[in-house]
Protein backbone atom coordinates (compact mmCIF):
# COMPACT_ATOMS: atom_id res chain seq x y z
CA UNK A 1 0.00 0.00 0.00
CA UNK A 2 1.43 3.15 -0.71
CA UNK A 3 2.50 5.70 2.28
CA UNK A 4 0.16 7.65 2.99
CA UNK A 5 1.03 11.77 2.78
CA UNK A 6 2.59 13.11 5.95
CA UNK A 7 0.31 16.89 7.35
CA UNK A 8 3.02 19.18 9.25
CA UNK A 9 1.43 21.60 11.19
CA UNK A 10 2.73 24.61 12.18
CA UNK A 11 2.20 28.31 13.64
CA UNK A 12 5.19 30.30 11.98
CA UNK A 13 3.74 34.24 13.91
CA UNK A 14 1.81 33.82 16.72
CA UNK A 15 -1.03 35.72 16.84
CA UNK A 16 -0.83 35.46 21.13
CA UNK A 17 1.96 34.05 23.14
CA UNK A 18 0.17 31.59 25.48
CA UNK A 19 1.75 29.22 26.56
CA UNK A 20 4.28 28.76 24.02
CA UNK A 21 8.33 27.66 24.95
CA UNK A 22 9.39 29.94 21.36
CA UNK A 23 7.42 32.94 20.28
CA UNK A 24 10.66 34.26 17.97
CA UNK A 25 8.67 33.98 14.01
CA UNK A 26 11.84 33.78 12.64
CA UNK A 27 13.32 30.97 14.95
CA UNK A 28 10.20 29.15 14.61
CA UNK A 29 10.39 29.58 10.59
CA UNK A 30 14.11 28.59 10.47
CA UNK A 31 13.07 25.15 12.60
CA UNK A 32 10.07 24.52 10.37
CA UNK A 33 11.96 24.69 7.20
CA UNK A 34 14.97 22.41 8.19
CA UNK A 35 12.60 19.95 9.39
CA UNK A 36 11.26 19.66 6.19
CA UNK A 37 14.91 19.51 4.46
CA UNK A 38 15.32 16.57 6.62
CA UNK A 39 11.95 14.87 6.06
CA UNK A 40 11.78 15.35 2.10
CA UNK A 41 15.89 13.87 2.29
CA UNK A 42 15.70 11.30 4.77
CA UNK A 43 12.17 9.85 5.23
CA UNK A 44 10.47 7.65 3.06
CA UNK A 45 7.36 9.93 2.84
CA UNK A 46 6.44 10.82 -1.05
CA UNK A 47 3.60 13.52 -0.18
CA UNK A 48 4.09 16.30 2.13
CA UNK A 49 1.49 19.06 3.27
CA UNK A 50 2.40 22.25 5.28
CA UNK A 51 -0.53 23.82 6.63
CA UNK A 52 -0.15 26.52 9.30
CA UNK A 53 -2.28 29.12 10.81
CA UNK A 54 -0.60 33.17 10.39
CA UNK A 55 -0.60 33.57 6.53
CA UNK A 56 3.07 33.86 7.33
CA UNK A 57 4.99 34.49 3.84
CA UNK A 58 7.08 30.94 3.16
CA UNK A 59 10.58 32.35 1.14
CA UNK A 60 12.10 29.46 0.49
CA UNK A 61 9.31 27.78 -0.92
CA UNK A 62 10.72 27.39 -4.19
CA UNK A 63 13.85 25.64 -2.60
CA UNK A 64 11.62 23.24 -0.75
CA UNK A 65 9.95 22.54 -3.80
CA UNK A 66 12.91 21.87 -5.99
CA UNK A 67 14.13 19.98 -3.07
CA UNK A 68 11.03 17.63 -3.48
CA UNK A 69 11.76 17.43 -7.62
CA UNK A 70 14.59 16.44 -7.07
CA UNK A 71 13.83 13.25 -4.82
CA UNK A 72 10.54 13.05 -6.79
CA UNK A 73 8.55 14.06 -4.06
CA UNK A 74 5.75 16.26 -3.70
CA UNK A 75 4.24 19.40 -1.18
CA UNK A 76 1.79 21.32 -0.77
CA UNK A 77 2.08 24.45 1.56
CA UNK A 78 -1.58 25.64 2.73
CA UNK A 79 -1.82 29.15 5.23
CA UNK A 80 -4.70 31.21 6.38
CA UNK A 81 -5.39 33.15 9.20
CA UNK A 82 -6.32 30.90 12.50
CA UNK A 83 -9.27 31.87 14.80
CA UNK A 84 -7.82 34.25 17.30
CA UNK A 85 -11.09 34.27 19.48
CA UNK A 86 -11.52 30.50 19.77
CA UNK A 87 -7.72 30.24 20.78
CA UNK A 88 -8.26 32.97 23.21
CA UNK A 89 -11.42 30.69 24.67
CA UNK A 90 -9.92 27.34 23.93
CA UNK A 91 -6.37 28.04 24.48
CA UNK A 92 -3.26 26.73 22.58
CA UNK A 93 -4.65 23.54 21.83
CA UNK A 94 -7.14 25.15 19.63
CA UNK A 95 -4.68 26.20 17.12
CA UNK A 96 -3.35 22.50 16.45
CA UNK A 97 -6.87 21.06 16.27
CA UNK A 98 -8.26 24.14 13.71
CA UNK A 99 -4.82 23.97 11.52
CA UNK A 100 -5.91 19.32 10.93
CA UNK A 101 -9.27 20.69 10.15
CA UNK A 102 -8.46 23.05 7.62
CA UNK A 103 -5.88 20.89 6.29
CA UNK A 104 -8.15 17.96 5.69
CA UNK A 105 -10.87 20.45 3.91
CA UNK A 106 -8.03 21.86 1.64
CA UNK A 107 -5.25 20.14 1.04
CA UNK A 108 -5.39 18.48 -2.97
CA UNK A 109 -2.70 15.95 -1.71
CA UNK A 110 -4.93 14.48 1.78
CA UNK A 111 -7.55 14.92 -0.68
CA UNK A 112 -6.50 11.61 -2.70
CA UNK A 113 -5.90 9.88 0.18
CA UNK A 114 -7.84 7.59 2.22
CA UNK A 115 -5.33 7.90 5.48
CA UNK A 116 -2.85 10.69 6.31
CA UNK A 117 0.38 11.13 9.19
CA UNK A 118 0.10 13.82 11.09
CA UNK A 119 3.19 15.45 13.04
CA UNK A 120 3.93 18.54 14.96
CA UNK A 121 6.24 20.43 12.57
CA UNK A 122 8.80 21.47 14.61
CA UNK A 123 9.53 17.62 15.53
CA UNK A 124 11.79 14.96 14.12
CA UNK A 125 11.20 11.32 14.45
CA UNK A 126 14.76 9.60 14.46
CA UNK A 127 13.04 5.94 13.46
CA UNK A 128 10.39 7.86 11.26
CA UNK A 129 11.08 5.33 8.12
CA UNK A 130 10.62 2.11 11.21
CA UNK A 131 7.73 3.47 12.37
CA UNK A 132 6.00 4.05 8.42
CA UNK A 133 6.70 0.38 7.87
CA UNK A 134 6.06 -0.85 11.53
CA UNK A 135 2.56 1.00 10.92
CA UNK A 136 1.91 -0.04 7.42
CA UNK A 137 -0.93 -2.26 7.95
CA UNK A 138 -2.98 -0.37 10.67
CA UNK A 139 -5.54 2.07 9.74
CA UNK A 140 -5.45 4.56 12.68
CA UNK A 141 -2.42 4.50 15.07
CA UNK A 142 -2.42 6.62 18.04
CA UNK A 143 0.24 6.37 20.82
CA UNK A 144 -1.06 6.14 24.74
CA UNK A 145 0.59 9.34 26.79
CA UNK A 146 2.19 6.72 29.31
CA UNK A 147 1.03 4.45 32.65
CA UNK A 148 -2.21 5.50 33.95
CA UNK A 149 -2.49 8.68 31.75
CA UNK A 150 -5.95 9.06 30.25
CA UNK A 151 -4.58 11.22 26.93
CA UNK A 152 -2.73 10.08 23.46
CA UNK A 153 0.09 11.81 21.82
CA UNK A 154 -1.23 14.46 19.19
CA UNK A 155 2.09 15.44 18.48
CA UNK A 156 2.39 12.38 15.86
CA UNK A 157 0.01 9.61 14.54
CA UNK A 158 -1.95 7.95 11.73
CA UNK A 159 -5.36 8.37 11.23
CA UNK A 160 -8.17 7.28 8.45
CA UNK A 161 -9.82 10.49 7.16
CA UNK A 162 -13.00 8.07 8.02
CA UNK A 163 -11.93 8.28 11.74
CA UNK A 164 -10.71 11.84 11.99
CA UNK A 165 -14.19 13.15 10.72
CA UNK A 166 -16.49 10.64 12.69
CA UNK A 167 -14.66 11.26 16.15
CA UNK A 168 -13.15 14.60 16.32
CA UNK A 169 -13.96 17.19 13.21
CA UNK A 170 -15.40 19.87 15.01
CA UNK A 171 -15.26 18.87 18.49
CA UNK A 172 -12.60 21.52 19.63
CA UNK A 173 -16.05 23.22 21.54
CA UNK A 174 -15.62 20.16 23.87
CA UNK A 175 -11.97 21.08 25.21
CA UNK A 176 -13.43 23.07 28.05
CA UNK A 177 -14.48 20.07 29.66
CA UNK A 178 -10.85 18.75 29.69
CA UNK A 179 -7.92 19.86 32.22
CA UNK A 180 -6.13 23.02 30.67
CA UNK A 181 -8.47 22.42 27.49
CA UNK A 182 -5.90 19.48 26.62
CA UNK A 183 -6.55 18.18 22.99
CA UNK A 184 -4.67 15.16 24.38
CA UNK A 185 -7.48 14.01 26.86
CA UNK A 186 -10.03 15.08 24.02
CA UNK A 187 -8.77 12.42 21.33
CA UNK A 188 -8.09 9.96 24.14
CA UNK A 189 -12.04 10.30 25.26
CA UNK A 190 -13.40 10.14 22.18
CA UNK A 191 -10.91 6.83 21.19
CA UNK A 192 -12.16 5.37 24.62
CA UNK A 193 -15.98 6.14 23.26
CA UNK A 194 -15.42 4.22 19.62
CA UNK A 195 -14.72 0.37 19.12
CA UNK A 196 -10.93 -0.10 20.21
CA UNK A 197 -8.92 -2.46 19.01
CA UNK A 198 -5.74 -2.50 21.35
CA UNK A 199 -2.83 -4.80 20.22
CA UNK A 200 1.51 -4.46 20.59
CA UNK A 201 3.18 -2.76 18.36
CA UNK A 202 7.32 -2.40 19.54
CA UNK A 203 7.75 0.28 17.70
CA UNK A 204 7.61 3.49 19.19
CA UNK A 205 8.53 6.64 17.62
CA UNK A 206 11.71 8.63 19.13
CA UNK A 207 11.54 12.26 19.14
CA UNK A 208 13.58 15.52 19.21
CA UNK A 209 13.04 19.56 17.84
CA UNK A 210 10.97 21.27 20.07
CA UNK A 211 7.05 21.75 21.12
CA UNK A 212 5.10 24.56 21.58
CA UNK A 213 4.59 24.57 25.33
CA UNK A 214 6.82 22.57 27.04
CA UNK A 215 10.85 23.03 24.78
CA UNK A 216 12.98 20.55 23.64
CA UNK A 217 12.33 17.46 22.86
CA UNK A 218 15.43 15.68 22.65
CA UNK A 219 15.50 12.23 24.59
CA UNK A 220 18.63 10.82 26.39
CA UNK A 221 19.77 7.40 26.00
CA UNK A 222 17.75 6.67 29.39
CA UNK A 223 14.54 8.11 27.66
CA UNK A 224 15.23 6.02 24.21
CA UNK A 225 15.91 2.95 26.50
CA UNK A 226 12.40 3.86 28.76
CA UNK A 227 10.49 4.51 26.04
CA UNK A 228 11.50 1.03 24.20
CA UNK A 229 10.45 -0.69 27.33
CA UNK A 230 6.90 0.55 27.59
CA UNK A 231 6.66 0.18 23.53
CA UNK A 232 7.18 -3.69 24.16
CA UNK A 233 4.76 -3.99 27.17
CA UNK A 234 2.36 -1.96 24.73
CA UNK A 235 1.33 0.81 27.21
CA UNK A 236 1.69 3.57 24.71
CA UNK A 237 -0.13 2.41 21.64
CA UNK A 238 -3.84 2.37 21.20
CA UNK A 239 -4.79 1.39 17.64
CA UNK A 240 -8.44 1.86 16.51
CA UNK A 241 -10.22 0.74 13.59
CA UNK A 242 -12.36 3.22 11.27
CA UNK A 243 -16.56 2.99 11.92
CA UNK A 244 -17.42 2.76 7.96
Amino acid sequence: MKTPPLLLTGTITPQTNYELNLTNSKERYRQYINNLVKLISLSNFSEFVFCENSWADIPDKDMIESLCDFYGKKIEFISFIGNSELTKKYTRAYWDQEIMEYALLHSKIIAEHEFFFKLTGRYWVENINDIIRAWSSRDTVFIKGGIGKKTVHTCFFKCSKAYFNSHFLWKYHQLENYPNHSLEYLYYDKIKQSWVNLSINHTHPIFSGEYGAGGRMDESWILKLKTKIFAYLWVYDIKTTPIE
